[in-house]
């Protein structure tokens, strides 16, 4: 659960530098499912994020040569 949460902790990092107040608001307790569609946002930006670099990187310098030594 928590790796799916980092912006929670990185926006939380980032608001107790600067001292920014987070009101306490109390959420309903429902039983109904909802879309959390929203929630997942961050995570996907990210996944394409790392899936559009490391294409660029592939196209542009031909491939990643991270493990040359693992030839057989």
């Amino acid at each position: 659960m928590s790796s799916g949460t980092w912006w929670v902790y990185t926006l939380g990092f980032i608001y107790t530098i600067f001292r920014v107040e987070v009101p306490y608001l109390p959420t309903p307790k429902r039983d109904q499912p909802r879309n959390n569609f929203i929630l997942c946002l961050p995570n996907l930006l990210m996944l394409l994020l790392t899936v559009g670099l490391l294409a660029t990187v592939r196209i542009t310098m031909g491939g990643l040569r991270l493990a040359t030594f693992i030839r057989s």
